[in-house]
């Protein structure tokens, strides 16, 4: 499957590499080139939510292969109770979409869309760190900070208009922790917050400025095709459930109604549509801010009108951006016609579409009494709290209903908790107990007879921690300024001299040191991180920017996996970031070299994999390779230290010309027998004369390990950099990890066995 833009359609690219993009190129949108038939929709019956999800989605992102299937498990797991969605039966049928952490629908899709695009990333080996903008005009917003908190490679930015969100929805995102994430306001509304940030889109030259920063741009709005596709989902399940509990027969017709801005969440439903879902009428349901019921009434988008706030602000839209998308389809990809419109939106702020095809769109809209009188009657009737943008649907509903007599069944898509707007819904029904907001809440539990939501409750003593204040033209220099405020490097371990390659040899292995910076007033530490920035800031004749650090450690201090080496890194690397300059790796080793002394260590951290290197005429000289896929490392870790002081000076001042030829013929071939795992030729060049025959006498239990290892078929040892670690060569799939781990477990409480991948992609600013 290929996606073109809305726009061009010479501009195309698979799915994974539309998932990362965001946007097209030249500002349109990217959509599918052809709708795939959904097979007969009775033998998906009795698929769960999670299989449904991984079938649809690998329709359209056919690229991502087998890893569908585990993004649909990730991303619906204990995030969601066992019943992904729920269906309320009064006069219509309420599809609630809000049971994720969130509390709202946007989880339905942002839930998929972080995995989507790591899988998308690895699909296109792309190592690039992904700048998520996200315009939002409350429930987004929350759900991209849920769904992106903490993924390394990803920065996350969330822009939402001060004063045009709910009180529950701000707090959800000012109280937001992460270290990848920020929340910005901004004095506007969302269409200024949606127009600046796609302004950043189509700007290459900014987009260049970004990327040597290390970030490629992506966007987690509805724009994205990765994060429309989830929602066909839902509504297919939904068909299907009431067809398994008797409301429906399979072929038979149903109405949608949905609560709609950005229109995302109907064209979902339009596209499930195309794909062969029973669907008699799409009713496009609006607020006061009625600019697509006034389309599709009358032909004309006119944006040219003020923006009304209302009690649903998830719908304060004036430009309708997936709206985009369905006029691309209904003149079959005629994109001229669509960038023509597109641009007399930009210059003009409305646009006509002539012979527009009604025939399967239905539009009202409700005015905020109109959502009161919405709210009470489905209390009053059915005892069945909504909130205020569901409400707008049922009201548009019952219009449409009175109006033309259609009985088809309908399901309308309820979007949002009644918790996240507690004012609209108590009001509406008649109740005026509290004026403290989350007094309210509990008002609303009584009425709902459920207990507030504990993520909800919560946030009345949760910490605010983002504070900036922005206006919408300043978006670009905002963005600068936050990426140099606050990132993150992280740098794999390292195992150096491999046996018979002292000082010379090194491999990247798959356990890292994670080092959070923030631009500050004066350095607050002294260690070996800053320490090396600073040098590095020296070495190429810069002013020092003052910085802290907070580092996460996975490996262990002083055990010879290259702890220090991932400090020095580290320090590096975030002196050429503070400095704007782009990452380059042969400089960052040059630098580290002369900071460590010796490259053994930083070079594989740097380059990852596995790496010869030596310091000559004060260059450093390097060949990486890639070893065998099958090699496996397994680390037996003890619980004490070793010096590199101790552990050099047990060496002998001296060594006998015969050990000299020893090791260095071994270390001629060491790198050929890993790269062809030549186990044979291993065992023989592991055969170290150099340091392992004295250092291990600083080892307890060396001799024993050793000899445990290669009788659970381990390949061969060796002594991990000048630390007590010993490496274990085995061939993956064997038993020798499970059998030095049970071994360990039972005999010698002072270890433990890690098992390790070769790390491919060293050192990286991941946020």
């Amino acid at each position: 499957m290929k996606f073109l833009s809305t726009r061009n359609k010479n501009i195309k690219m698979n799915g994974s590499m539309a998932i990362i993009k965001g946007i097209a190129p030249d500002g349109g949108l990217f959509v599918p080139e052809y709708f795939p038939k959904i097979k007969k929709l009775d033998s998906l019956i009795d698929y769960n939510y999670k299989d449904l999800a991984a079938y649809i989605l690998g329709l359209y992102f056919d690229d991502l292969g087998d890893k569908v299937k585990d993004i649909a498990y990730k991303a619906y797991d204990s995030k969601f109770p066992n019943e992904v969605v729920a269906l309320k039966e009064n006069d219509a049928v309420f599809l609630e979409l809000y049971h994720g952490r969130t509390h709202a629908f946007k989880d339905m899709a942002l839930s998929v869309l972080p995995h989507l695009l790591k899988a998308s990333l690895e699909v296109n080996k792309d190592n690039k760190n992904i700048l998520i903008l996200v315009a939002t005009s409350g429930d987004t917003g929350k759900a991209s900070l849920e769904g992106f908190k903490n993924i390394d490679g990803v920065r996350c930015m969330v822009f939402y208009p001060k004063g045009g969100v709910s009180k529950i929805q701000e707090l959800q995102m000012l109280t937001q922790e992460g270290d990848n994430l920020d929340v910005i306001a901004i004095n506007g509304n969302f269409d200024n917050a949606q127009s600046a940030v796609k302004k950043i889109f189509i700007d290459q030259n900014y987009k260049n400025l970004l990327l040597k920063r290390g970030y490629e741009l992506s966007s987690a709005n509805s724009i994205n095709i990765g994060r429309l596709i989830p929602q066909i989902v839902y509504y297919v399940y939904s068909y299907l459930k009431l067809v398994k509990i008797g409301k429906l027969n399979i072929g038979q017709k149903i109405n949608i109604c949905v609560p709609t801005g950005n229109f995302g969440n109907i064209l979902a439903a339009y596209y499930a549509k195309r794909m062969g879902l029973p669907i008699n009428k799409l009713i496009v349901a609006s607020n006061e801010n009625n600019v697509l019921t006034d389309f599709f009434n009358s032909g004309i988008y006119n944006s040219n009108r003020n923006l009304i706030i209302t009690s649903s602000p998830s719908m304060d839209i004036l430009i309708s951006s997936n709206l985009e998308r369905l006029l691309f389809h209904l003149v079959d990809g005629d994109t001229k016609k669509v960038k023509i419109a597109m641009e007399d939106l930009k210059n003009k702020k409305s646009y006509k579409w002539k012979d527009l095809d009604k025939s399967l769109i239905e539009a009202g809209f409700a005015t905020e009494e109109d959502i009161s009188n919405a709210i009470k009657t489905c209390y009053d009737n059915y005892n069945y709290v909504i909130d205020s943008h569901t409400a707008v649907s049922y009201s548009v509903y019952k219009s449409y209903k009175n109006r033309t007599s259609d009985n088809t069944l309908t399901l309308i898509a309820s979007t949002a908790s009644p918790f996240k707007f507690p004012d609209k819904v108590l009001n509406s029904i008649g109740i005026f107990k509290s004026e403290d907001d989350f007094k309210k809440l509990e008002d609303l539990a009584k009425l709902m007879k459920v207990d507030v939501p504990k993520n909800i409750k919560e946030l009345e003593n949760k910490k605010i921690i983002h504070h900036r204040i922005i206006d919408p033209k300043n978006m670009k220099k905002e963005v600068l300024e936050i990426l140099n405020c606050k990132f993150s490097v992280k740098v794999p371990a390292t195992s150096a001299n491999i046996g018979v390659g002292f000082d010379t040899f090194g491999v990247s292995l798959n356990l890292f040191n994670t080092f959070t910076f923030k631009k500050s007033e004066t350095f607050m530490e002294d260690n070996l991180v800053i320490d090396s920035y600073k040098k590095t800031f020296k070495y190429l004749d810069e002013d020092i920017i003052p910085i802290s650090v907070k580092i996460k450690s996975q490996v262990p201090y002083t055990r010879g996996l290259g702890s220090s080496s991932t400090c020095i890194v580290a320090g590096v690397y975030s002196a050429l970031f503070m400095m704007n300059k782009t990452i380059n790796k042969e400089l960052a080793l040059d630098i580290a070299t002369e900071i460590e002394g010796h490259p053994d260590n930083v070079a594989p951290a740097i380059m990852g994999s596995f790496v010869i290197s030596l310091k000559h005429n004060e260059h450093i000289h390097y060949r990486r390779f890639e070893l065998n896929k099958n090699l496996e490392f397994l680390a037996l870790i003890p619980n004490f230290s070793l010096s590199t002081k101790d552990s050099r000076n047990i060496l002998p001042k001296m060594i006998s010309l015969k050990d000299g030829v020893h090791n260095v013929s071994r270390a001629a071939l060491l790198t050929p027998a890993l790269v062809n795992l030549d186990k044979n030729l291993i065992k023989v060049c592991l055969d170290d004369r150099f340091h392992q025959p004295y250092r291990k006498r600083l080892i307890k239990d060396f001799d024993l390990l050793k000899e445990k290892s290669l009788e659970f078929d381990a390949i061969a040892t060796y002594l991990s950099g000048a630390g007590p670690t010993i490496m274990v060569l085995s061939e993956k799939n064997s038993k020798t990890y499970a059998m030095l781990k049970d071994y360990i477990n039972n005999n010698l409480k002072d270890w433990d066995v890690k098992k390790l991948n070769v790390d491919l992609d060293g050192a990286k600013i991941i946020s």
